[in-house]
């Protein structure tokens, strides 16, 4: 039986794969060189999907100190992606 041509196929391929495994190790790399504290919040917030309110009651700091330490997290580890697309660009060309 043939497939029909117009049905979509949307799992990756193995370069899409490979990007996004070699992408995830990067952001790993970048979370464990941020302070302490930002790496506690941002892995339990990113990764383990705990609530604010979970994560401030566990590090015994309000919502506002974790929402304030999770957002200046996640700016420093968007920072450094756009800083390394910049440079694998400027390489490029």
């Amino acid at each position: 039986e043939e497939i029909p041509p117009d049905i979509m196929y949307d799992a990756p391929n193995p370069h899409q794969q490979t990007e996004t495994i070699d992408m995830v190790a990067r952001i790993r790399k970048m979370i464990d060189k941020l302070p302490e504290l930002q790496r506690t919040i941002i892995r339990m917030r990113d990764v383990e999907g705990l609530e604010i309110s979970e994560i401030a009651f566990i590090t015994q700091l309000n919502d506002n100190a974790v929402s304030v330490n999770l957002s200046r997290a996640r700016q420093k580890i968007r920072e450094q992606i756009l800083k390394e697309h910049k440079r694998v660009e400027e390489n490029i060309w």
